[in-house]
């Protein structure tokens, strides 16, 4: 396979992220407030899935405008991952405080982690492809 075939496959599977994220994210969302009621689970579960979708895109668009703007280095690398943590994280605790989910943490905390390496992967990609675009 060649390059700018792994190329674009990655670029897709990143354009799927926000979808595959709002299904999965929403799932579990729902699954961890099913014991409140089938409107409690539905509420958490369609809060979560339109988070995740959206979130995933802004994500992905944070990732990629601060690692352009702070540098294609290091620096760019972390702070366009603090920057994007902090919106990741930010958005879904305002959603589910406002629908009044019971169990917030455990409704966002598998988004935190795949989130996280969600973004740690897709820098560690955009570093590799600057990387290789200035040699």
């Amino acid at each position: 396979m060649s390059q700018s075939s792994r190329h674009l496959i990655t670029r897709r599977l990143f354009d799927l992220a926000p979808l595959l994220a709002a299904l999965v994210f929403g799932g579990w969302a729902a699954f961890v407030n099913r014991e409140y009621g089938p409107i409690v689970t539905l509420r958490s579960g369609m809060g979560q899935a339109t988070y995740a979708l959206f979130s995933t895109w802004i994500v992905s668009r944070t990732v990629v405008n601060v690692f352009s703007f702070a540098g294609r280095g290091v620096q760019g690398v972390l702070c366009s991952f603090a920057v994007s943590f902090l919106v990741m994280i930010s958005i879904p605790l305002a959603i589910h405080y406002a629908l009044a989910t019971p169990e917030i943490f455990n409704a966002i905390l598998p988004g935190i982690v795949w989130g996280s390496a969600y973004i740690a992967t897709y820098l560690w990609v955009l570093s590799r492809d600057s990387r290789r675009s200035a040699a």
